[in-house]
């Protein structure tokens, strides 16, 4: 199988084009040598290169879920549809095909390349720019926005909690999908660089335990702090919005024993002759007191009968939070 073919094997798997997928593996040096087929080639990747290919190519197929999750209701469909951080485009291309009048918010030149061709004619909807720094007003208004794994990036993610209610049109909903740092799914592998502990240091901390074991850190040159989700909800109301949390599906069943897994890969980090006599302090200190707070949740809602907080906090790997602008009248 050569590259050409393994573009259209992967395009065909993603549902995604040829073209995307064949620029994907160019950019990233994927091919190096002829392979087999294309389980053969996914097989053989790095799990952080695994789970890069695999988010980016799903755009589309992640993009039509976020369509078919939000775009209902009594106030649907959303006629105007704003994606800050849209990446490789699939939730515009999704809301495009439905008639939708769809934008696409960029920081990434590469990430909005990747979705104006994704986009083909339509590319134009994608914008290349700064949310905190350019003036969005002649966008106009929206009746939906999204947000998706984005504000974790975003160096003032208060100042972007504005910007997106201001956008807002009376009446209009925001959605805000935001990573859960104390999740004992992200404690074990964050969702970013597969690194475990990462979600509970510092941004400083955790660009530098990243730096140790992986050896690069351009890319986290781009990530903010992780926040509790009581951040969150404080800053959306602040803003006028009210704000409701979406409920999770994560099964706490497993939580306690994913837990020990996490305390095997923090002691072997600890032991990893690469780190730093501070950043295995912190990241010990870090783990510990996580420890503790696991722990005692988990007892108290052992003993109460009821795991919903402790899964809110411990065991949702991601939050979603839909906030509403208040209608005029």
């Amino acid at each position: 199988m050569n590259q050409q073919e393994l573009a259209s094997a992967l395009a065909k798997r993603y549902g995604i084009s040829t073209e995307f997928c064949s620029r994907y593996i160019a950019d990233n040096r994927l091919a190096h040598a002829p392979t087999v087929d294309v389980n053969s080639f996914l097989g053989g990747l790095g799990e952080t290169q695994r789970l890069y290919l695999d988010y980016a190519l799903s755009t589309n197929q992640r993009g039509e879920s976020v369509r078919r999750q939000f775009d209902v209701g009594p106030r649907a469909p959303h006629q105007r549809v704003l994606d800050i951080g849209c990446g490789q485009g699939g939730a515009i291309r999704a809301f495009s095909a439905a008639g939708r009048d769809a934008i696409g918010i960029e920081i990434d030149p590469t990430l909005a390349e990747y979705a104006r061709l994704n986009l083909g004619p339509q590319g134009d909807r994608i914008k290349c720019l700064d949310v905190l720094t350019c003036n969005l007003d002649e966008l106009g208004t929206f009746d939906l926005i999204l947000c998706s794994d984005v504000i974790e990036h975003v160096g003032d993610p208060d100042a972007m909690v504005a910007i997106a209610a201001r956008l807002l049109r009376p009446g209009g909903t925001f959605v805000l999908q935001v990573p859960n740092k104390d999740s004992i799914h992200q404690v074990i592998a964050d969702g970013h660089f597969r690194i475990a502990g990462l979600t509970l240091l510092s941004r400083q901390e955790g660009r530098e335990l990243k730096r140790q074991l992986q050896g690069w850190d351009d890319p986290y040159e781009h990530m903010g702090e992780h926040l509790p989700s009581a951040h969150y909800v404080a800053r959306m109301r602040s803003s006028g919005l009210e704000v409701s949390l979406e409920p999770g599906a994560s099964d706490p069943s497993r939580a306690l024993s994913t837990f020990g897994e996490a305390c095997g890969k923090i002691d072997y980090l600890l032991a990893h002759g690469s780190l730093s006599w501070f950043t295995r302090r912190e990241l010990s200190r870090a783990f510990s007191d996580y420890g503790q707070r696991f722990l005692a949740a988990y007892g108290a809602a052992s003993i109460l009968g009821d795991m919903t907080d402790f899964a809110h906090h411990f065991v949702e790997p991601t939050w979603t939070f839909k906030a509403r602008k208040p209608a005029l009248g």
